[in-house]
């Protein structure tokens, strides 16, 4: 996979567009892309344009803080797979439910999303 630039992306507003930008250690800006109204929006296209703009100036932090989650959340599920059920002495809720019930009682459904949008991002999805 190519790197793709890093962060922080910023969002610079023009009247037509959205530009979500780069800069580097001599904060020389870099475009990394270009968002535009979509017409059939009508009074609302500048507002979408703004949070989907915002969205993507928010991606290379999105992504550093899921893949470190995940990886915390598999370091989490691989202890208490090796018998350690009382990590840290950690509980999920007030009433002493120990953090091995929570891995017993859920699907894995928020991790399989995680993994999903990971490889998605990395070019290591099927698709």
């Amino acid at each position: 996979m190519s790197e793709y630039t890093p962060g922080p992306w910023r969002v610079s507003q023009h009247r037509l567009n959205a530009k979500i930008l780069a800069c580097d250690a001599a904060k020389y800006k870099y475009v990394i892309g270009t968002v535009f109204p979509l017409t059939h929006q009508g009074e609302n296209a500048r507002g979408t344009m703004e949070a989907n703009a915002r969205l993507i100036a928010a991606a290379p932090e999105l992504f550093e803080a899921l893949v470190a989650l995940t990886e915390q959340y598999c370091d989490l599920e691989n202890m208490l797979n090796q018998g350690n059920h009382e990590v840290f002495g950690w509980h999920m809720n007030g009433q002493g439910e120990p953090v091995s019930s929570f891995f017993e009682d859920n699907d894995q459904g928020a991790l399989d999303l995680a993994l999903s949008a990971i490889a998605k991002a990395t070019g290591s999805d099927s698709a």
